[in-house]
C-alpha cells in the first residue's frame, strides 16, 4: 500500500547520521541497564525508555517523510518489512534462547519462561503484562520487551495516520493535537495507585511519547532551524538537568515513585517534551557542548551498533547471573559484564548486520522486479545497510504542500520495565 504524492509536510532533502543522537541512545540504554542492576541506586533510571521512545518517533517519522519526498509516496509494505528485519532477528535469537533455556536449564532457573519468550517475539509483552495473560512470574525474564511491543503497536498505525493527515490538511492540526493529548486525559481519568502498572504498559496510555518524537520530526521539516533553536537552545541545559533529576529519582520520591501520581498522569508527557528539547538541539546544533560530548566516537558508535543488543540481552543475563550467584554481587556483576561484552557484539556482527544486508538485497531485487526507477540522487547518496540511520533534518530546497503541525505548549515543570 502506498500514498499518492500530495499534502505532506516538506521532508528533508537528504539525511545523514547524527552521532550525537546515537550517543544519546548510549546514555538511555545505560540508564536502563544500571537501573535494572541497582534499582535502589538509580531509582528513575527507567526514564531511559522514555527517551528512547522520543528518539524512535523522531527517527522513524523523518525516514517516512524522506521517503515521501524522494518517491512521492510512503510504501507501507516496505516500511513494515524494514521494521521486521531491523528488530525481529535479534529479538528471535534472545527469545529463542530463553525458550530453550526454559526447557533445558537445570535448577529450574528458566522454568516457565516460555510464555514470556512468545509474548516478546509477538510484540505483545506489554499487553500480556497489563492483563495477566500468563502465569505469575512467567513473563519475568523477557519482561523488558514490553517497550518493543509498545513501539511496534504504535508503528502499525502511525504511517496510516500520517497518510490521513496529509489527505486532510484542514483538520490535521486539531486532529493531531487531540490525538497527542488523549493519553494524558486517559491517564488522569484512570489514575489510581492500583492502576499504575496497567497505565504504564498499555499503548493507548503511552503512545504520546512516540508521537512527541514524530511531532518533532514534522516540526523540524516545517519551521526554520533558527526559529526552533531560538526556542530550544536556552532550554537545553535546564532540560538535561530535569531529566537527570528524574533519573536519580528526586521528583518521584524513593518510597513510592512507582505509584507517584505526577509521573503517571502528566509525567510521561513532561519527560517527552524535555527529551524533545534535547533532541531538537542535538539535531540542529552540532557545535554545542552536549552534541560534541555525545558525538564522541566511542559513545556514538556504541549507541549506533550495540544499544539494541544491549537492551535485549542485559536483563536475561542479569536474571541468570543473580540466580546463580545470589549472594555475591561482585561475582554476578563480573559475569554480567563479561557475558554482555561477548553476546552484544556477536549479536550485532552475526545477526543484526547480516539481517539488514539481506533486507537491503531483497528490497533492491523487489524494486527492480517492479520496474521502479530510483531517483538519480538516490544512487549518489545511497545509504549504507550496515546500521539503521539516525537522521539529521535539512530543509527542502523547494517547499511542498504541508500538513499543519501543532506547536506543543510547554507544561509545568519506569515503572517496572
Amino acid at each position: 500500500m502506498s500514498t499518492p504524492g500530495r499534502g505532506v509536510a516538506a521532508p528533508a532533502a537528504g539525511h545523514e547520521r547524527s552521532p550525537a543522537i546515537d550517543g544519546l541512545r548510549t546514555v538511555a540504554v545505560a540508564l536502563v541497564v544500571v537501573f535494572h542492576m541497582f534499582p535502589q541506586r538509580l531509582v528513575g533510571g527507567a526514564v531511559g525508555v522514555d527517551v528512547f521512545f522520543v528518539i524512535s518517533g523522531l527517527v522513524i517519522t523523518t525516514t517516512l517523510l524522506q521517503e515521501r519526498a524522494a518517491t512521492g509516496r510512503i510504501r507501507l509494505r516496505a516500511f513494515y518489512a524494514r521494521r521486521w528485519w531491523r528488530l525481529m532477528p535479534a529479538l528471535a535469537l534472545v527469545g529463542g534462547t530463553v525458550l530453550v533455556l526454559s526447557l533445558l536449564t537445570p535448577r529450574g532457573l528458566f522454568v516457565g519462561q516460555g510464555p514470556g519468550a512468545l509474548a516478546a517475539v509477538s510484540y505483545t509483552m506489554n499487553l500480556a503484562r497489563s492483563y495477566d495473560w500468563a502465569a505469575p512470574g512467567s513473563l519475568d525474564v523477557m519482561g523488558h520487551a514490553w517497550s518493543l511491543g509498545m513501539e511496534e503497536q504504535f508503528y502499525l498505525l502511525w504511517p496510516l495516520l500520517l497518510i490521513a493527515l496529509s489527505l486532510r490538511p484542514r483538520i490535521a492540526w486539531p486532529l493531531f493535537a487531540a490525538i497527542l493529548l488523549l493519553p494524558t486525559v486517559l491517564r488522569v481519568r484512570q489514575w489510581a495507585p492500583s492502576e499504575a502498572f496497567q497505565i504504564y504498559n498499555t499503548p493507548w496510555t503511552r503512545y504520546d511519547e512516540l508521537l512527541i518524537g514524530a511531532a518533532l520530526a514534522l516540526l523540524l521539516n516545517r519551521v526554520p532551524a533558527a526559529a526552533v533553536l531560538r526556542f530550544a537552545r536556552p532550554l537545553l541545559w535546564p532540560a538535561v538537568a530535569a531529566l537527570a533529576l528524574i533519573a536519580v529519582g528526586l521528583p518521584m520520591g524513593r518510597a513510592d515513585h512507582w505509584t507517584s501520581r505526577w509521573y503517571y498522569t502528566g509525567g510521561f508527557l513532561a519527560i517527552s517534551l524535555l527529551s524533545a528539547v534535547v533532541l531538537a538541539c542535538l539535531t540542529l546544533d552540532r557545535t554545542s557542548v552536549a552534541a560534541r560530548l555525545l558525538a564522541w566516537r566511542p559513545v556514538s558508535t556504541f549507541g549506533r551498533r550495540y544499544s539494541y543488543g544491549m537492551y535485549l540481552w542485559h536483563y536475561v543475563v542479569l536474571y541468570l547471573a543473580t540466580a546463580l550467584f545470589p549472594g555475591d554481587r561482585l561475582v554476578w556483576l563480573s559475569v554480567q559484564v563479561v557475558a554482555l561484552s561477548v553476546l552484544v557484539p556477536l549479536t550485532h556482527a552475526w545477526v543484526e548486520r547480516p539481517a539488514l544486508q539481506l533486507a537491503a538485497r531483497l528490497s533492491s531485487s523487489s524494486t527492480a522486479a517492479a520496474g521502479i526507477e530510483r531517483p538519480r540522487h538516490a544512487e549518489a547518496r545511497r545509504p549504507t545497510v550496515r546500521e539503521p540511520a539516525t537522521v539529521v533534518i535539512r530543509r527542502a530546497e523547494r517547499p511542498l504542500p504541508q500538513v499543519p503541525v501543532p506547536v506543543v505548549q510547554r507544561v509545568p515543570t519506569e515503572a517496572r520495565s
